[in-house]
């Protein structure tokens, strides 16, 4: 008997021990920071907590504040829309179809908006860009684009609160997301790459606006 106990003790701890060795802390809500390229984020009437799926769930309106992104909700879609426009990501390579392919110094500005709708696993964007060679300091290309891509979770509703995984949404607008477990921080941090979160993995192949969305003057 006591040898059992003594077994089930030591997976207890294993157990433990591999959540946090995955960054995953059972952390209590009120327990659980955020912070922003350092800056601690202030919660109010409504606090982070994890889900079953071990995702941290942030207040809908805290996502706004936080990452600096337009906010708004359609209470006939059960879906909220995200939105920015000053989303940056640059780095140093060649491309066959420009400057004879030889590398160069590219920058790309971004306008990404989300969708996301409560108990729904997926994220849809809308997304419009510009390439520009900075050494010639001139742009190469404007385009855009919609799609959707698979995430791990879902944003639900809460306590008369609709709650975000903030790690998918802050990856896809550029921004890079780690668990500092000794202090039960979510620390985001920019200038990562935007649309992070979008593989060939998680990509989903659609051909029409899932109905979930509805018109943009919805979200106005």
């Amino acid at each position: 008997m006591k040898l059992r106990k003594l077994s089930r003790l030591l997976a207890a701890g294993l157990s433990a021990a591999l959540l946090f060795a995955a960054g995953i802390a059972p952390a209590s809500a009120a327990e659980i920071r955020v912070t922003v390229d350092g800056k601690t984020v202030e919660f109010t009437d409504a606090v982070p907590f994890v889900d079953e799926h071990y995702r941290t769930m942030i207040p809908l309106r805290a996502v706004a504040d936080a990452l600096g992104c337009e906010v708004t909700w359609s209470q006939t879609m059960r879906t909220a829309r995200i939105y920015m426009d000053d989303c940056v990501s640059e780095g140093y390579g060649a491309s066959s179809e420009y400057n004879d392919g030889k590398a160069f110094h590219w920058r790309e500005d971004a306008a990404i908006a989300l969708y996301l709708h409560t108990g729904v696993d997926r994220i849809f964007y809308e997304t419009t860009y510009e390439l520009f060679d900075e050494d010639a300091d001139e742009m190469i290309e404007a385009d855009g684009g919609a799609g959707m891509f698979a995430i791990d979770t879902q944003p639900v509703a809460k306590d008369g609160r609709i709650y975000l995984p903030i790690r998918a949404v802050a990856e896809t607008f550029g921004y890079t997301v780690n668990w500092n477990s000794a202090t039960s921080t979510v620390e985001i941090e920019s200038g990562g790459t935007y649309m992070a979160s979008v593989t060939e993995e998680s990509a989903v192949y659609i051909t029409a606006y899932p109905d979930w969305i509805g018109d943009i003057a919805t979200y106005q």
